[in-house]
């Protein structure tokens, strides 16, 4: 099987796969026994080499494409500027919709000429490459895509030769509402590009496959959904349209934050914590996070109950973030550091900000953690709230996981009795929430953290994996036209419709 994504897998000086992060974490059960090629782009033309991990069995497969500043543009401008955005129904952030943060419809063209650009060259070589391991091997590979930078590659390499590949694609990050993708420019193609695919997955059924395929329906009226073999039948093909969780090895997160509950970065932390009660925050400072809302949340809620002051302790890990002409970016992170300012200079001693800390001192971290505080506004999966919970278990201090319904994560959790937090952007909401979840009887965090655990022991990230895996060898099965299917009308929706 090849996997695909917009950069090849990290490997460290051991020649072993880096396995962190949400992408590493939640895809690294979807290889199958005998192994996958992980293929992404990279523009330094050093890193060439293909690397080979025998304990993950999985090859790194690094595809260069020269053209660093159109793949600037194609990540940062478009994919991150734009796509990323809109795909949260941030539309205040993709700078189309005339807000502080508006760009030129030329400049707009610019960055998706670029994308475009970028995803074709590394298509021609991706296949190019692809078609060399065939000959070698004599069998052909399915190929499985992740996430929204890739949505046009599967057009590509059909384009480039590998027309009756079976190809599949997860989407990491929610598909947004109709009206807000539709104002994305070149959404038509998007769409079109998207239906290039085999198998179309999600992170959850209620939001985002049922998003993607309203959108569908509305640019082609003749589309039919079978819900029961979950399968989409448009434009004289047959998709599987699935919806995945990923999720985390609950085995293997145990082990990782016991090991780590020592650790010297951990330790640090918890002696200048003292007695007092840690909340704790991991993430980075990204739009879709939530994060001057939640510091908000914790500056008025320490103003107007001082005591709290003395007897809590808030840990921030915040990874900055910063993309080459994205001001938003900028702006947000400055919001942030402003009130942390506020909080720091109010409440002494109270508020610790952390600029990074190793994985594995996150996951120990959270065997001492009271309240592990994700608030984001609406994304993907967060498995940091999946492996906090799980790093809870044999002998840990009980806590508190506070989660916002606009996580994907939360529809796993959601009938678990936890604290939630129903409207991110709402700051006495969020304070509310904080303060319930700081102030929850022990017994009552056991019951919930006894839920929650069960839920993520019946749904792991190897059955993700699975299920993936299995999923896109299935879907080689549908190319073609279903019995039954009725073709959309000749001349089809007008290309003006939804722009």
């Amino acid at each position: 099987m090849y996997i695909v994504s917009n950069v090849p897998p990290a490997f460290n000086k051991n020649n072993q796969l880096n396995v962190y992060g949400g992408l590493a974490v939640a895809v690294i059960d979807s290889i199958p026994e005998d192994g996958a090629v992980w293929a992404g782009i990279v523009t330094d033309p050093n890193d060439n080499k293909t690397s080979y991990d025998a304990v993950h069995r999985v090859e790194r497969l690094p595809i260069v494409v020269e053209d660093k500043p159109q793949y600037l543009l194609h990540y940062g401008m478009w994919c991150k500027g734009k796509v990323y955005a809109a795909f949260h129904n941030l539309m205040e952030y993709a700078g189309l919709v005339g807000d502080r943060f508006s760009e030129d419809a030329v400049k707009t063209e610019e960055y998706y000429k670029a994308h475009v650009h970028t995803i074709d060259d590394f298509g021609k070589k991706l296949a190019k490459e692809i078609h060399r391991r065939d000959t070698i091997a004599g069998a052909k590979e399915p190929i499985m895509v992740h996430d929204y930078q890739l949505i046009e590659l599967a057009e590509s390499l059909r384009k480039h030769g590998l027309k009756d590949r079976t190809i599949g694609i997860f989407l990491h990050v929610p598909f947004p509402e109709p009206e807000n993708f539709w104002l994305l420019p070149h959404a038509d193609e998007v769409l079109d590009a998207y239906l290039e695919h085999d198998m179309i997955s999600f992170q959850d059924e209620e939001y985002s496959q049922k998003n993607f395929l309203n959108v569908v329906r509305e640019y082609y009226p003749n589309a039919q959904y079978d819900a029961a073999a979950q399968t989409l039948h448009v434009n004289g093909r047959s998709i599987a349209v699935k919806s995945f969780a990923a999720s985390i090895n609950p085995a293997d997160t145990l082990e990782d934050a016991k090991n780590a509950e020592n650790h010297p970065a951990v330790q640090d932390i918890l002696s200048r914590a003292g007695d007092r009660k840690i909340i704790f925050s991991a993430q980075r400072f990204d739009i879709i996070k939530g994060i001057p809302q939640a510091l908000a949340a914790v500056e008025q809620l320490l103003d107007e109950k001082p005591e709290l002051a003395k007897d809590t302790y808030f840990v921030f890990c915040c990874q900055g973030t910063k993309y080459d002409g994205l001001r938003c970016y900028d702006e947000y992170q400055q919001e942030s550091l402003d009130i942390i300012q506020r909080i720091n200079d109010k409440h002494p001693g109270t508020f610790e900000l952390v600029n990074g800390l190793p994985r594995e001192a996150v996951l120990g971290l959270m065997r001492h953690t009271d309240v592990m505080y994700v608030p984001t506004i609406i994304e993907g999966q967060n498995l940091v709230v999946k492996e906090f919970i799980i790093a809870k278990e044999d002998g840990a201090k009980p806590g508190v996981a506070l989660l916002s319904t606009g996580c994907a994560a939360y529809q796993g959790l959601k009938d678990t009795g936890g604290v939630f937090i129903h409207n991110p952007s709402d700051v006495a909401d969020q304070k509310a929430c904080l303060e319930r979840a700081l102030t929850m009887a022990v017994p009552e965090q056991e019951k919930i953290l006894k839920a929650q655990q069960e839920a993520i022991h019946a749904w792991t990230s190897l059955d993700y994996g699975r299920g993936l895996t299995d999923a896109l060898h299935q879907s080689g099965g549908l190319k073609g036209t279903a019995p039954g299917y009725v073709p959309p009308a000749a001349d089809g929706p007008s290309k003006l419709d939804h722009i």
